[in-house]
């Protein structure tokens, strides 16, 4: 089962490219590609790299797109 994410939109909110990403959690940039347009789901060890590049939690991470905003005022 494939879970819809926000992994791009994390990535562009905090200015880094898919290359960066990809480097920084030490993963191909096909991966992030991939875990980007919900192809694929990442190992748990790489959502949390890539959770801690962009600065959230893994629950913002992979949160729906439209709950991104509610997460965000809950705070």
């Amino acid at each position: 089962m494939r879970y819809p994410n926000c992994v791009s939109l994390h990535r562009q909110k905090k200015g880094i490219t898919q290359e960066q990403l990809a480097r920084e959690v030490d993963v191909s940039l096909n991966t992030i590609k991939n875990v980007e347009h919900g192809k694929t789901n990442p190992r748990v060890t790489t959502a949390i790299r890539i959770s801690q590049v962009i600065g959230i939690s893994v629950e913002e991470l992979f949160a729906p797109k439209d709950q991104f905003i509610s997460l965000k005022s809950e705070r």
